[in-house]
């Protein structure tokens, strides 16, 4: 096997797909060296463990969704409905746009017993918490928009296992839509 140039987030990259369609416990270092085009043992000047990958994966993953995702749950410009049409539509569109679905899920259900694993998998689901709740206060008080947020996220979550288990395309516009939130939104709540 022929090494091939490659760096850090190439090896991110790879992981992060490897994760995603085969899981974190069926996937080993030779597997990720292959995605990339190196050895094994030149993994290791990148990265100490299998470990240290998953968690460069997960701040990886994290940072897309605040850029790509969360963030337009904080564009003022568009009305409470507007931004959280787009959230969940740009949710949906990274869930269904790669096979295996979303990585940080499919790790928390997997590696939940890796205590290394949960800080970063809790910021992941706090920032997406915190996304709706910025939405759900405008017509909600603190409380009930956290309580909210975090049946959104769980209906997400499962609407998408269940699109997994089935071999279903999910929608997760119909999970925004079980909210009410258009209803109060589009009375001036």
């Amino acid at each position: 096997m022929v090494s091939r140039k490659t760096n850090a987030e190439a090896i991110v990259l790879a992981a992060l797909e490897l994760f995603r369609t085969k899981g974190y416990s069926n996937t080993s270092m030779a597997d990720v060296g292959r995605a990339c085009g190196l050895l094994k043992g030149s993994i290791y000047h990148y990265f100490p463990s299998k470990k240290a990958i998953a968690l460069a994966v997960l701040r990886y993953v994290e940072h897309r969704f605040d850029e790509e995702i969360f963030s337009l749950a904080y564009r003022e410009t568009l009305s409470g409905t507007e931004r959280l049409e787009a959230t969940m539509a740009a949710m949906e569109g990274y869930l269904t746009s790669n096979s295996g679905g979303c990585v940080i899920h499919n790790l928390a259900l997997e590696i939940t017993n890796e205590p290394e694993f949960l800080p970063v998998i809790r910021k992941c689901f706090d920032a997406w918490i915190r996304a709706l709740v910025h939405i759900f206060s405008e017509q909600r008080d603190e409380r009930e928009a956290r309580e909210l947020a975090r049946e959104v996220v769980a209906r997400t979550l499962g609407t998408v296992l269940l699109g997994d288990v089935y071999g279903e395309k999910v929608s997760l516009r119909a999970t925004a839509r079980l909210i009410d939130f258009r209803d109060r939104d589009d009375k001036g709540g």
